[in-house]
Order: C-alpha cells, then structure tokens, then sequence
C-alpha cells in the first residue's frame, strides 16, 4: 500500500471511531437527561 493509502485508511478510521466515541456520549447525556425527566414526574405525580 503506498502512503496515500494509509492516511485515507486512517482518516476514515479517525472519523469512524470519533463518530461512535461521539454517539455513544449523546446516548449516554440522552439515558441520562430521560431518567432525571422520569424522576421529576414521578414527584409531580405524587403531589
């Protein structure tokens, strides 16, 4: 493989594994944000 071929392999790789990186912070924030939501309206509710 010349050069030009291991920079493309890396940069798709870099942007491959920063987009999963990137994907699974989102989840995380989103799992996040949903179970504080429930908690406030389980507290709502009970009012």
């Amino acid at each position: 493989m010349s050069p030009g071929d291991f920079f493309i392999v890396f940069f798709v790789g870099i942007i491959f594994f920063g987009g999963l990186y990137v994907g699974y912070k989102l989840y995380k924030w989103n799992m996040k944000d949903l179970k504080e939501k429930k908690k406030r309206n389980e507290k709502i509710k009970l009012k």
